[in-house]
């Protein structure tokens, strides 16, 4: 028996066993341990994306903690990583469908942001079959942008973006092929495309900007800053105001198709940093097109 050495005492005229305080202290910590090497092993098993391993290591930590939190999500990711790579468009739709209400929240709630990657295969096959699939601006994750997105499938991000005609004009796209370009080392052409949806969509610009949702630190740094100015610096004028706070990358932008507005200011911005600023006729356009950013860009040199 456990407790057959269990020494009684008083204290305080209180009746003590002090063995059994030992010993269930002993089996708290037995169980505690068995419990964090079983979670933890569930938890590679989900790294490593086998639905096989999933279910071992599944069955033995139901077997020992039926109530853990982990298990439902689990039983929902057995499912998901057991199921055949959707093959046509209507089992393609139905695995979109539950990546995003089922496995991948499950993923989430096991591993947080270290559980990027565990779909990967399911999300890429996904898009492979909406490949041929045209881009709906009603339905913008029924693209095959998105899926590769998800998958982090980069270049193929950029070439399905590519592939729809128009696509410049779908600001969804348009952020997509920014992220893209970003993620492949092209910060060029991802601020090239991020520039265009401040001046085509502004709003969605600003939601994602201050959403956290643009990665670039440059931009990032930027736009904070331009909320510290005495002006108000709205998404649209956000690229010009760039060429005053970052000068260096005159350079790396090309000069937009504009004649009037946003666009146009940063025309002559760029035109300014590049020739040192004394060009006369570029300085009184920036001063009809934006006093403030005139004042901004003088008080810099």
């Amino acid at each position: 028996m456990f407790f057959s050495s269990a020494v009684c005492f008083q204290y305080a005229g209180v009746q003590i066993m002090s063995g059994y305080v030992a010993t269930m202290k002993q089996l708290d910590i037995f169980r505690d341990g068995r419990s964090v090497i079983l979670s933890n092993a569930l938890r590679t098993a989900v790294l490593s994306g086998d639905a096989n391993d999933l279910e071992i290591a599944y069955r033995k930590l139901r077997a020992f903690d039926a109530s853990h939190h982990w298990l439902p999500h689990a039983e929902t990711l057995i499912d998901g990583l057991s199921n055949p790579l959707p093959s046509n468009v209507d089992e393609c739709l139905s695995a979109l469908a539950r990546l995003e209400a089922e496995w991948a929240p499950a993923v989430l709630a096991i591993l947080g942001e270290d559980g990027r990657g565990v779909l990967d295969r399911v999300w890429h096959a996904v898009g492979d079959v909406l490949a041929d699939c045209p881009f709906d601006p009603e339905q913008p994750g029924r693209h095959a942008s998105y899926a590769y997105a998800k998958s982090a499938d980069w270049k193929s991000v950029v070439r399905s973006v590519q592939d729809v005609k128009n696509n410049r004009a779908q600001p969804e796209l348009l952020s997509r092929i920014a992220e893209a370009h970003w993620r492949q080392g092209r910060w060029d052409k991802a601020a090239c495309a991020w520039f265009e949806l401040c001046w085509s969509a502004p709003d969605r610009f600003g939601r994602l900007m201050n959403g956290g949702e643009i990665p670039d630190p440059l931009l990032q740094g930027g736009w904070n800053r331009a909320r510290d100015q005495d002006i108000e610096i709205t998404p649209p004028w956000f690229p010009a105001w760039m060429l005053i706070d970052r000068p260096q990358i005159a350079g790396l932008i090309p000069a937009p198709d504009a004649s009037a507005g946003p666009q146009a200011a940063f025309v002559a911005l760029r035109a300014l940093t590049i020739d040192d600023g004394e060009n006369m006729d570029r300085r009184k356009e920036l001063q009809r097109l934006h006093p403030g950013l005139l004042a901004c860009f003088l008080a810099r040199r």
